[in-house]
């Protein structure tokens, strides 16, 4: 999984913290799997931008770091029924 930060407003002109997040996931078999997962990332609060793509079997997610973790967005993957491998160094 891969990380970037980015500083920018939101629509009251706020100063508001934006992450995008690369994460891998393995066992989508169609594009109504990457659907699945795009609707369970997207249910999440905080979830800004989701998208999944089916042949590269990554999600990416942009989101606001003070309303919702990258721990919660792997976990909507996870319960959605699908899996996200732990980066090589954890293994």
């Amino acid at each position: 999984m891969t990380t970037d930060a980015d500083a920018q407003t939101d629509a009251n002109g706020n100063a508001a913290s934006r992450r995008k997040l690369e994460i891998p996931v393995r066992g989508m078999t169609c594009t109504s799997c990457a659907g699945r997962v795009d609707r369970a990332l997207r249910a999440g609060d905080g979830v800004l931008e989701v998208r999944v793509d089916f042949a590269e079997q990554r999600a990416s997610v942009s989101y606001d770091p003070a309303r919702t973790t990258e721990a919660r967005l792997v976990a909507a993957i996870v319960n959605a029924g699908y899996e996200v491998p732990a980066p090589a160094a954890e293994q």
